[in-house]
């Protein structure tokens, strides 16, 4: 089989407050994107730790959107594929790595 590996972290980036001048807090987008950012990282090296000696054909993909739910970020690249394996969030995790939108609107068969 010449299969093709994708692998993605899709993270919603918080929704901004507004200071009280009715402005985006713009440091706590920040601190947020640098958090989010620092992740996509961390993810990423584990899979090209993972994957790299396999000799597979492979990609990484980071993806952020202010949707709120980070299965909406990723799910037009996950339409795209055969087979969906997904992480399942901690429990008392961040709770909007939640797999039901991408169960539910991928398309696809997963796997949690």
């Amino acid at each position: 089989f010449e299969s093709h590996l994708v692998g993605i972290h899709a993270e919603a980036l918080p929704v901004p407050y507004t200071s009280a001048t009715g402005f985006p807090d713009t440091e706590f987008l920040q601190v947020s994107a640098e958090m989010n950012k620092e992740r996509a990282g961390k993810l990423r090296a584990y899979f090209l730790k993972r994957i790299e000696e396999s000799g597979l054909s492979f990609e990484w993909r980071s993806l952020e959107s202010f949707s709120g739910d980070s299965a909406l970020t990723g799910i037009t690249s996950v339409r795209a594929a055969d087979l969906i394996i997904a992480a399942q969030r901690d429990t008392g995790g961040d709770p909007s790595a939640d797999v039901d939108t991408l169960v539910y609107d991928a398309g696809r068969p997963v796997l949690v």
